[in-house]
């Protein structure tokens, strides 16, 4: 009868099949990747378990905060309406004129920040599939970003009020450009070692349109909410740097 590996035996053939790992060729990254891990079922008895592989290397396996980002944009997504005016406001039945003053400033403001919140969790969710592997000092950065999300509601709301004020213009767009600049600086991270021009113009485009954006509030407010919606043509930039820069094929 065959004799089954004692706990200590199968914790030696363990680290024997870890170091193995580690020495094989990664494209030029010094840990393995998880298909590679994947490959070594013998890591781990029944099977593959990415975030018990990752930790012993030292990496976390970023699909793990789609559940808390999802809920995140979700909530934050939702409370952009919560300051639109109610229908208490009115003593009596309002006319077109009273609708459009007392609507116009809030709705303009919820119509930008929701659509800027649907890019970036577009982009956010395309970075942890493109870039399933990460640091901690990658979690830690998504969890800013995810702070900086959270956050949009409630400068949403002065934005909504005071439009055409010169300081909240200037500090909603602050913030518009704080979201882009952690999202950008993300993609960095995510695509270093790899040239794809096309994702990076994506990521980084938004953080001009909107830097841009926010110096025009300082001295045309109303002209920084249309700068603004110029972030919105990233897939374009993107779209124009990949003809330029094609990718790398190997």
């Amino acid at each position: 009868m065959a004799a089954y590996p004692n706990s200590n035996q199968r914790a030696l053939m363990i680290t024997i099949e870890a170091s193995r790992l580690l020495i094989l060729p990664t494209r030029g990254n010094l840990c393995p990747t998880i298909q590679q891990l994947k490959a070594c079922p013998g890591l781990v008895p029944g099977g593959f378990d990415g975030g018990a592989r990752l930790k012993q290397i030292g990496l976390f396996e970023m699909r793990r905060l789609e559940t808390l980002s999802n809920t995140i944009f979700g909530v934050a997504m939702t409370l952009l309406a919560y300051d639109l005016p109610k229908a208490s406001r009115f003593a009596n039945a309002p006319a077109w004129m009273e609708l459009v003053d007392a609507y116009a400033q809030p709705v303009i403001a919820l119509m930008i920040s929701f659509i800027v919140a649907g890019v970036f969790w577009l982009s956010h969710h395309r970075r942890l599939t493109f870039a399933p592997e990460g640091s901690r000092g990658e979690v830690f950065l998504n969890l800013i970003f995810l702070l900086s999300i959270v956050m949009l509601p409630v400068t949403n709301g002065l934005y909504g009020v005071y439009r055409l004020d010169s300081v909240v213009a200037v500090s909603y767009g602050l913030h518009l450009t704080a979201i882009a600049g952690l999202n950008a600086l993300l993609w960095v991270l995510a695509l270093r070692g790899r040239r794809n021009s096309e994702l990076l113009a994506i990521a980084v485009f938004p953080v001009f349109a909107l830097l841009f954006g926010m110096v025009m509030a300082a001295v045309a407010p109303f002209v920084a909410q249309f700068i603004w919606c110029l972030a919105f043509g990233a897939p374009l930039a993107g779209w124009l740097a990949a003809r330029r820069w094609p990718p790398r094929t190997n």
